[in-house]
């Protein structure tokens, strides 16, 4: 199985965002604080930023959160995952010092 999660920074918006009055002109708090109770929703507890420990709070939190998990990953949203690629190789079950792999 796979779980897939949106994440988001609970302060700031992303650098190449537009500007926060632009959002909040297009959408309502109401609808921002729909849009966090959909499933799949993530707010990490840290400011939105690229190169200053998000990453890092991602995984300390989804390590507690998803103790049964045995892979955990990250990717933008402008990624697309080939899922089944993705998945055959996870179920092999294999280590990385076992398999030498052009995508480590």
């Amino acid at each position: 199985k796979v779980y897939v999660a949106f994440v988001y920074a609970a302060r700031g918006l992303p650098h190449n965002a537009v500007d926060e009055a632009e959002v909040r002109r297009n959408v309502t708090e109401a609808q921002l604080e729909a849009a966090k109770q959909e499933e799949g929703m993530l707010e990490l507890d840290t400011e939105e930023n690229m190169n200053e420990g998000k990453t890092f709070v991602w995984m300390s939190t989804a390590l507690k959160r998803f103790p049964w998990a045995t892979h955990i990953g990250k990717m933008d949203m402008d990624t697309y995952p080939f899922m089944h690629k993705l998945l055959a190789r996870m179920s092999r079950n294999t280590t990385c010092a076992e398999h030498i792999s052009p995508y480590q």
